[in-house]
């Protein structure tokens, strides 16, 4: 990374994005996409967004709304999941990626893709962030010029649990926003590389 970046992050209003601004901001030019001034579910606001210049973004925002089992999840509900979790980086990446001739893309995806479920009031909510997976290899693999990286956190102490309805893990299992943002750090540091899976090890 170069001694001063320009870094554009989505959802930085609390938990990962509050910690990767905080992180980020000592020795870096920092855009932040967030709500009220950027609604994400909206596509005239999402078809204003400029990222020519930027040299890094990190699609952080996400979302499960109204968590509940899968046969009552309200269609409005789980199809704005998909489109923070799924379609905005998507979006965003292809954006990044057009205005731009070089640069770093960060998708925060989950360890959840790798769970078996207890129930399927998380369905939404991980399958979108499994395709986001594919979606970051994939064009990690076809633009060479860019770097795409898939950063998979572990459950995390921030709000998104008891924003979506449902707590499903006691804060002594899960990682501290800081840990998610030194491990973006981290992998904006090494070119090399191109994904990182981060768990807590201990308490568990």
């Amino acid at each position: 990374m170069k001694s001063r970046s320009r870094i554009a992050i989505t959802g930085t209003t609390s938990g990962i994005g509050l910690a990767l601004v905080d992180s980020l901001s000592v020795s870096n030019d920092i855009t932040q996409f967030n709500r009220p001034e950027f609604d994400l579910l909206d596509d005239d606001t999402l078809g204003k967004i400029d990222l020519s210049g930027q040299d890094i973004l990190i699609n952080n925002a996400g979302a499960d709304y109204r968590r509940t089992d899968f046969d009552q999840h309200r269609y409005e509900d789980w199809r704005d999941t998909v489109k923070v979790n799924l379609v905005v980086p998507m979006y965003l990446t292809q954006k990044f990626i057009t205005q731009n001739t070089q640069g770093i893309v960060i998708n925060i995806t989950s360890t959840g893709n790798h769970l078996l479920p207890t129930t399927n009031s998380t369905v939404f909510y991980r399958t979108s962030k499994v395709a986001l997976k594919h979606f970051t290899n994939e064009i990690n693999e076809t633009h060479t010029e860019f770097r795409i990286v898939d950063i998979e956190p572990g459950k995390t102490v921030t709000e998104f649990g008891h924003n979506a309805g449902r707590e499903q893990a006691k804060d002594g299992k899960k990682l501290e926003a800081s840990d998610v943002a030194q491990a973006v750090m981290h992998a904006i540091e090494h070119p090399h590389i191109t994904h990182l899976r981060i768990k807590n090890t201990t308490g568990c």
